[in-house]
């Protein structure tokens, strides 16, 4: 995309350089006017068609480069919002899952004091609530894929 903005830049300079020196033409610095007035012709004749020539075939490149890009920065969109909507809901499923086993241990504990001389990790309250947490996690993801079929469903 550079190059042809750079080509394009280039016609302009050719251009705006033959047209300063047909209206200074330079009588003074060069004696020889025939080389003058081949120097002109040649800019006209090679260059300045040569650069518009090159220009128009390389414009129609650049949009579908620009469409391109676009498509593909649009693909790259999509998928991130999926990625980041499958976090959002691992995410919701592992807080439902926490905030569930935090609350049967605390009614557990609540309801009989854990014995002093065991480690955490081997009392009932324990076990019952990280099987309570992983229950309703399950429970709640089940849900949600339910939820997101329907509403996958009824959308166009």
């Amino acid at each position: 995309m550079q190059d042809i903005n750079i080509l394009q830049t280039q016609h302009h300079t050719v251009e705006i350089n033959w047209r300063n020196y047909e209206k200074q033409r330079c009588h003074d610095i060069f004696k020889n006017q025939k080389f003058l007035e081949e120097f002109s012709r040649i800019v006209l004749d090679k260059y300045q068609v040569q650069l518009e020539q090159d220009y128009l075939s390389l414009n129609p490149g650049l949009a579908i480069l620009e469409n391109t890009t676009a498509t593909i920065r649009g693909m790259v969109e999509i998928e991130q919002a999926q990625r980041d909507r499958q976090l959002n809901t691992t995410i919701a499923i592992a807080g439902v899952g926490l905030a569930t086993s935090q609350i049967a241990s605390a009614v557990i504990i609540a309801q009989e004091n854990p014995p002093k001389n065991i480690a955490f990790y081997q009392t009932q309250a324990f076990w019952v609530s990280i099987g309570t947490g992983a229950i309703a996690s399950f429970i709640f993801w089940i849900i949600l894929s339910l939820l997101l079929k329907i509403i996958h469903r009824f959308r166009p």
